[in-house]
């Protein structure tokens, strides 16, 4: 849980300074991540207001693999039929002195990623794949 606390602080920290100077700073919503229902842990906005749900994942690790819920997977989903916009931001190293955010803009379209279902296990392809 320290993992992904720490890796929620981060996204928050990226997403403040994303919006420094908008009207939509003070909108950024981190306590989404005290209910796992929610299906997302923050909730920000593009430059545009743009609302932009934010399901945190972060490793200690450099691998390239997460665990995504069945809620969490359900929530990416039901966003995206109603036109709303869900995103991964996975943060490998997040103990590091530089962690490395990948962001996953529609995790029912990217073929960048394999959806194993246990949970969701998450791994990234490698060229010369066949899946």
């Amino acid at each position: 849980m320290k993992i992904g606390h720490l890796g929620e602080a981060y996204v928050y920290k990226i997403e403040c300074e994303k919006l420094v100077g908008t009207t939509y700073l003070d909108k950024i919503d981190e306590s989404k991540a005290l209910d796992p229902s929610n299906g997302f842990d923050i909730l920000s906005f593009e430059l545009d207001g743009t609302p932009l749900h934010i399901e945190v994942k972060a490793t200690v690790g450099t691998e390239d693999k997460f665990y995504l819920s069945n809620p969490e997977l359900k929530t990416s989903k039901t966003m995206k039929k109603a036109g709303l916009k869900y995103v991964i931001y996975f943060v490998k190293g997040i103990m590091s002195d530089s962690p490395q955010l990948t962001v996953i803009e529609d995790s029912s379209l990217t073929d960048d990623y394999l959806f194993e279902e246990m949970n969701w296990k998450v791994t990234k392809k490698r060229l010369g794949s066949l899946k």
